[in-house]
């Protein structure tokens, strides 16, 4: 029974519920198991607080109760979070000492944490290191090490992964190539990245909103707008269905371009197709209209339309009422 309410605890943040918790099966008949130590220990991981975590494995092996995979594998993710490189290795010596063999999550866990710190190139060794050791990287393990390379500009060596990783019959999944066609539009390599996007359904695979997103947000970036707009007629066509992220892409993307026409119409559209606006796509129209009084004609037809935009550019528009009182007048 503790351990079941435990984990509801855990998944909703309540740390020091599970802690409280641990502390009166200490002091009852209903001593804890290594099942309720790792449930603390991770919560304790996971908001950072490694000395209470270390402590309390410490604590473990005082009463003798040992330790196991998901225990290391949890102290290991969070050190790795914080950077803590040298209490890692002593965590990985001390796993092996007991016998107990860090497996491809836990690999990756530091591969991932390397990656994150920009040290792609250590995380590279560790790869080469668990491979040696018998544990082959799966498709996480190969996707951690292309953002982290992305993440550093230096998007062919993702690709050299990437390549690798096929090499290897290892399937890329669509997160794999969302990380590639987010570092090629990072560096104004929108032709590469449109070629993935048509290798995506070659493959037998469907992009995602993410997917689309970028590319959008991409070509916009080097003026594509015509492109930008063809693209989103494919989204609308084929799928998947486009979100207030894709929206806003859209109207901030026309916004930057300076293409005031193209925004009108397709704010009209989205009105027409019953889309839904936010306080984002607000916040986007108030910054059009302080340079371009004429988008105003437009904002009685979105209010028919969309209640809840209603409300956002209306708020928006209250805090920033100085300014379209003076757009008004000038208009």
């Amino acid at each position: 029974m503790y351990g079941t309410v435990m984990n509801g605890l855990s998944k909703r943040g309540h740390t020091q519920k599970t802690i409280s918790l641990l502390w009166l099966m200490e002091q009852g008949n209903n001593k804890p198991d290594i099942y309720i130590y790792n449930i603390v220990i991770d919560d304790l991981c996971k908001d950072s607080n490694l000395d209470g975590a270390i402590n309390l494995l410490n604590e473990m092996k005082q009463k003798n109760i040992l330790s196991d995979i998901v225990t290391y594998s949890s102290l290991i993710d969070g050190l790795c979070k914080l950077g803590q490189w040298e209490k890692v290795k002593t965590l990985f010596s001390e796993m092996v000492n007991l016998n107990i063999y860090p497996n491809v999550n836990t690999f990756t866990m530091v591969i991932d944490g390397l990656c994150k710190k920009g040290k792609v190139e250590d995380a590279e060794e560790v790869m080469k290191h668990m491979v040696e050791k018998g544990v082959e990287p799966n498709i996480i393990t190969y996707n951690a090490i292309m953002d982290g390379y992305c993440l550093r500009g230096q998007v062919d060596r993702a690709r050299r992964i990437f390549d690798i990783m096929i090499d290897k019959c290892i399937e890329p999944d669509i997160i794999s190539y969302n990380i590639l066609i987010n570092g090629y539009c990072k560096k104004k390599k929108v032709a590469k990245a449109m070629q993935l996007l048509g290798e995506i359904s070659e493959r037998g695979s469907k992009p995602n909103t993410v997917t689309y997103d970028t590319i959008l947000q991409g070509l916009f970036e080097v003026g594509r707008t015509g492109d930008a707009k063809r693209v989103y007629a494919e989204m609308l066509s084929a799928g998947p269905k486009p979100n207030i992220c894709t929206h806003s892409t859209m109207l901030n993307g026309y916004f930057r371009c300076s293409k005031f026409s193209e925004m009108e119409n397709f704010m009209k559209e989205m009105a027409d197709r019953s889309f839904s606006f936010d306080a984002s796509t607000a916040g986007i129209l108030v910054n059009t209209v302080r340079d371009n009084p004429f988008i105003l004609d437009t904002i009685p037809e979105l209010h028919s339309k969309n209640k809840y935009f209603e409300k956002q550019f209306e708020l928006a528009y209250t805090t920033k009422l100085p300014m379209f009182l003076h757009i008004r007048a000038a208009a």
